[in-house]
């Protein structure tokens, strides 16, 4: 089936979003990780899901725990790709942007959500606002959030393609 006659099920659209998320996320961590390791300096890193957790628990008064802020943040990091990832999907279905180009701007969405002045990591001060970032902070953590996105983009269509329902072919 040609990527142009393809129209998958609200709920089909959904579970290719979660499966294209999840992946995502993980890549997201990987080129994070890489950076952090590599591009950053010392003492400055893209483990944001644990600090973010270890910040909300602070928050209501309670210390940060190293093994429950990672053990949370990795499912917090999980959660939130497979939540983009569903939302992806049904913008693909919805809409019918494709994917490269909806990719871009769910990165920037991300970024905006995240990141930005207004983002949540900024205002629980698990990142600094950006006035304040280092530059390579800040490249950082656009690579990191249109690297979700691109790649959440490209398992998406590789994903809902292959879960589409086959053509028959009538012989005669």
């Amino acid at each position: 089936m040609s990527p142009s006659k393809f129209h998958p099920t609200q709920l089909s659209a959904m579970v290719s979003g979660a499966c294209a998320g999840a992946v995502g996320a993980v890549a997201q961590v990987a080129v994070g990780f890489l950076l952090s390791r590599y591009f950053l300096p010392r003492r400055q890193d893209n483990n944001i899901a644990p600090r973010f957790i270890g910040r909300v628990f602070q928050k209501s008064g309670r210390p940060a725990r190293r093994a429950r802020d990672w053990s949370l943040g990795i499912l917090f990091h999980l959660a939130y790709g497979i939540g983009w990832g569903c939302a992806f999907g049904l913008a693909r279905r919805w809409t019918g942007i494709p994917s490269p180009l909806l990719g871009g701007a769910t990165g920037m969405v991300v970024y905006v959500l995240a990141f930005s002045g207004m983002g949540v990591a900024t205002h629980t001060q698990t990142e600094d606002r950006p006035s304040r970032r280092s530059w390579r902070k800040q490249v950082s953590l656009i690579v990191v959030a249109w690297t979700f996105a691109m790649c959440t983009a490209a398992v998406y269509d590789l994903v809902a393609q292959r879960a589409a329902p086959k053509e028959r072919v009538e012989r005669p």
